[in-house]
């Protein structure tokens, strides 16, 4: 058996939303920075033009 180095203990009702809530808060802000890492990266691509010819490549 592998030793857990883990304490588990029943949490409250209110401890286990308060943690709920951080992970979600956490998440969504995960979510803004890929999209504006995202948005970047398509920007940085339709000045090299890469973006159009990608899409006549395509057609």
């Amino acid at each position: 058996m592998i030793p857990t180095t883990t304490k588990k203990a029943v949490l409250s009702p209110e401890v286990y939303q308060q943690g709920f809530q951080k992970a979600l808060q956490e998440f969504e802000h995960y979510e803004q920075v890929k999209k504006r890492l995202n948005q970047i990266k398509a920007y940085q691509q339709l000045k090299r033009g890469e973006g159009f010819l990608e899409l006549i490549d395509a057609a």
